[in-house]
């Protein structure tokens, strides 16, 4: 073909066969496969049909839990997902009434008009009235903030004092649940002072649920090293906290979600749940939990919790059908 322009049979002088010849194997080897998945799907009419030659992604090397993970005989997108459990901040027996019916599963009750400052120690009447209404739903769980003033978690012996005497007047009042937390002036845990309301939370029966609040958030601010954050988890979990409560030291949660998937992994090894606060809405609380592998949220109490659950499950059964076909993953 030097100098000329080649003709329509010069590919076959030169392959020494046609296009169709050479694509004829591949075609007839993708035919055969598609008819094995039509007889397969038409012997199994109600079961969603895995193909056998698409490579399935091996779960087991990717770290997902095994509650994520679908059945060799089960499909993916009808899983049961983990659950989500959404808290709501409550200041009055009208919104914890309102944060009941619309299905919230915690209430973490604060003193009346002191959500402009971060929220105060609630009087055990509002707290017993707390527990009137979640026992009215019968799987409501009700916390109680401890916190004597706003401002920082500093606080001397006399403030410490009072919020030991407020958390034995609170469990008396049937409250087993404590949110708490002190810091030195330094910016680090104050274990002596946690230490002592932990103590006084436990009570002889050793049975509250002690979270620690978002005064971890100013802890991460001074070290905000990602290698100190199982150091920190650590020790709140000697403590004797289950629970933590952040925004990943930034001012809202999606600011800091980074920082909130690294202390998500370490509350996993430590047995400590992880709570994502701080501007936490029904329009971002699907991405917050996605993008921090979370399981926790915590929002005001007029947030539509009803339809929110039906988004999240639906977000984490795209989530299990993606890692099933290698589209996704599974926190």
């Amino acid at each position: 073909h030097r100098g000329g322009r080649p003709t329509a049979a010069a590919p076959n002088r030169l392959l020494g066969r046609t296009t169709l010849d050479r694509f004829a194997p591949h075609l007839q080897r993708a035919r055969a496969r598609e008819h094995a998945c039509e007889r397969s799907q038409q012997a199994q009419p109600t079961a969603h049909y895995r193909c056998p030659h698409i490579p399935q992604q091996d779960l087991s090397k990717t770290g997902a839990p095994k509650a994520t993970r679908p059945m060799d005989n089960e499909p993916a997108w009808e899983a049961e997902p983990e659950p989500v459990l959404l808290e709501a901040c409550v200041c009055s027996r009208e919104d914890a009434r309102a944060a009941v019916a619309g299905g919230a599963k915690r209430l973490e009750v604060c003193a009346r008009a002191s959500l402009g400052v971060g929220g105060l120690t609630p009087p055990p009447t509002l707290v017993e009235a707390a527990l009137e209404e979640a026992s009215a739903a019968g799987d409501v769980e009700i916390v109680a903030l401890v916190r004597p003033r706003p401002g920082d978690f500093c606080y001397d012996a006399e403030e410490l004092a009072d919020s030991v005497k407020d958390v034995v007047a609170l469990r008396a009042a049937g409250c087993r649940g404590f949110v708490l937390g002190c810091l030195t002036a330094g910016g680090h845990v104050d274990e002596a002072a946690t230490s002592a309301l932990v103590d006084a939370a436990n009570g002889v029966d050793g049975d509250a649920a002690v979270t620690f609040h978002r005064a971890v958030d100013e802890v991460l601010r001074a070290a905000p090293a990602l290698k100190g954050i199982d150091a920190l988890v650590g020790s709140l979990a000697r403590l004797g906290c289950s629970r933590m409560l952040s925004s990943g030291g930034a001012a809202t949660a999606r600011g800091g979600r980074a920082t909130l998937w690294a202390l998500r992994r370490a509350c996993g090894r430590h047995g400590l749940e992880l709570i994502v606060a701080g501007g936490v809405t029904a329009a971002n609380v699907p991405a917050l939990l996605r993008d921090t592998g979370a399981r926790a949220a915590r929002g005001p109490s007029g947030m539509v919790w009803p339809w929110l659950c039906c988004v999240l499950r639906e977000d984490q059964r795209s989530r299990v059908r993606g890692s099933r076909w290698g589209l996704g993953y599974v926190a």
